[in-house]
């Protein structure tokens, strides 16, 4: 009730604010038919937290948007608000959004659109939106220009909502750069690929020099019908999964996407190269290894994803390696699943010093190192999604699997992505492109060379223009018990109630994405994630008795509990 009776209280005060701008305030009124006219002939369609007079290509004519900045905290007052919305002379509320506290703000009058592109300066919308605050002095509004969007690229996959990775990864965006060229090969060198899958088959690299199944090494390269690839562990020329590690390592890179069915890789525009060198228990020896990467360099690999390691070193594959690297093939390795820092226990060949080896731990969907991944401050690059990815499987099915492996073949994506947006890139430009497109993160710091999971669209923006988007802030620490604090609180709105807070670190830093849990006696639990503030929220229905509610992280951090009626 006190917040309503200050917004009315508010408005009837903007009422007399325009009142004695228009009959008795020259000055303001001047101001005011400036600001109009700039809307009128033209406004910058550009969104900025601060304005400079820096100039941009834009549209005449267009509109503003003003919302209610409060909508969080009180929803019904902000519907109220926008309803009621002041505005100077001249401009009118085209549309209302109540529900979303958003009105939609244009000219009386559309004299003189035009539209042309013409530059203007970003000043002008800065004096429109002040004036409009103006004459709604003391409500929490937000004024900016309402700016033409475009569709970020996405598929229609069904399983898509199962791939948190990819939102992760930031792949959409980079998707309105590339999906992946064809022309970029991959290869999985694994435990072979079931290449009968219905998302992966249109993706293989096949060999159109050969004849398939005819029994005659038909291009001379010396492997018999590798039409699709090649069997270094039964020696012949169907690299067929039996295992399916292999089958879920190829989706993860390039399972096909926008074809309706099942999920959808990284690249998946890219090339599959099958390279079996695992049997269906998982196992292979060092010279099967070696072959495969030797096979897949010399069928034109420009990455190779290598989900498989031991704790011996290997000279014949770190010579394969080095031999991939003279043909140009960036190799991606996982670092392995025992919990150990690589620096002290060695995993190979992660940890081989080969230059054109890129060395992957595991994230989490919270986006913290998974508790399985190995890591290492010299000696683990950088980190991928790895824990529970959906992707193909045998017999034309799907899977969620963990692992370091997992997280090599997002990397082998992103990689590909880059390739296919500048076919110009070498494996060490690859590979540093990738090193500063990591999005950095607190609990990776010391423990990984870059301390960042990779981000596809900063990837691919630098392969495709030569310049690096702005690095992401470390995000806010906070790992153990005691160094994140939750706060919770509760509102009710007729038969529901919205319980929120703000998780936040010890020094009141938010802390973001992060998943919060919420625990009430009789009500089944939720979860939220908190957004760039640390701010989550629960809706709920009223329960009939009062019972307390309180909410704890992954991490063994508990709000004080609240009393719901």
């Amino acid at each position: 009730m006190r917040r309503r009776a200050y917004a009315d209280v508010s408005l009837m005060r903007f009422s007399t604010t325009l009142f004695y701008a228009l009959q008795g305030s020259p000055r303001l009124r001047c101001a005011v038919v400036c600001a109009v006219a700039c809307v009128v002939f033209g406004v910058s369609i550009i969104p900025t937290a601060a304005w400079s007079q820096s100039r941009v290509t834009v549209l005449r004519g267009k509109e503003l948007v003003v919302s209610y900045e409060a909508s969080r905290e009180s929803a019904p007052t902000g519907e109220f608000v926008i309803q009621h919305l002041r505005l100077p002379s001249g401009l009118t509320v085209r549309d209302v959004y109540p529900s979303k506290n958003i009105a939609i703000v244009s000219p009386l009058q559309s004299n003189g659109f035009d539209p042309a592109p013409v530059e203007v300066d970003q000043s002008d919308v800065a004096q429109v939106c002040e004036t409009i605050l103006r004459e709604n002095r003391g409500v929490p509004l937000q004024c900016g220009p309402n700016v033409l969007r475009y569709l970020s690229r996405t598929t229609n996959d069904p399983d898509l909502s199962n791939l948190y990775g990819l939102t992760t990864m930031s792949a959409f965006s980079a998707w309105d750069i590339t999906v992946g060229a064809s022309s970029v090969m991959v290869a999985i060198v694994d435990t072979g690929v079931f290449y009968n899958h219905s998302d992966l088959v249109e993706n293989l690299a096949v060999n159109t020099s050969e004849i398939p199944a005819n029994g005659i090494d038909d291009d001379s390269n010396g492997y018999i019908d590798d039409y699709l690839g090649y069997d270094f562990f039964s020696g012949d020329g169907d690299p067929v999964d039996e295992n399916g590690h292999g089958t879920h390592c190829a989706g993860i890179v390039a399972a096909r996407g926008d074809n309706g069915i099942g999920g959808v890789g990284i690249a998946w525009g890219v090339s599959l190269l099958p390279v079996r060198v695992l049997g269906p228990g998982g196992g292979g020896t060092d010279s099967d290894v070696a072959a495969g990467i030797l096979y897949a360099a010399q069928r034109g690999a420009s990455v190779i994803s290598l989900s498989l390691g031991g704790e011996t070193p290997s000279s014949v594959i770190d010579s394969a390696i080095e031999y991939a690297r003279t043909l140009g093939a960036l190799v991606v390795v996982a670092a392995g699943n025992e919990s150990v820092n690589n620096d002290i226990i060695p995993s190979y060949p992660a940890n081989s010093e080969v230059e054109n080896v890129i060395a992957v731990a595991a994230t989490d969907a919270e986006d913290d190192l998974a508790t399985f991944s190995n890591y290492g401050a010299s000696t683990v690059d950088l980190a991928a999604p790895g824990q529970s990815i959906y992707s193909t499987y045998l017999m034309n099915s799907y899977a969620f699997l963990s692992g370091t492996s997992m997280a090599t073949p997002y990397v082998a994506g992103v990689a590909a992505m880059m390739k296919s947006a500048n076919p110009a890139l070498t494996y060490a430009d690859l590979k540093s492109g990738l090193f500063q497109s990591v999005d950095e993160l607190a609990t990776l710091q010391g423990k990984l060379v870059t301390g960042g999971r990779i981000n596809a669209h900063k990837a691919a923006y630098l392969a495709s223009t030569g310049t690096p988007l702005a690095p992401t802030p470390v995000a806010a620490p906070g790992k153990g018990g005691t160094a994140r604090t939750l706060s919770l609180a509760v509102r009710r709105y007729g038969q529901r109630a919205v319980l929120s807070g703000y998780l936040k670190d010890s020094t009141r830093v938010a802390v973001a994405r992060k998943y919060v849990y919420l625990e009430c006696a009789t009500i089944n639990a939720r979860r939220s994630r908190s957004d760039s503030d640390g701010y989550f929220s629960f809706r709920i229905t009223r329960p009939r008795r009062a019972q307390k509610c309180y909410a704890f992280d992954s991490f063994g951090n508990r709000s004080r509990s609240v009393t719901v009626r």
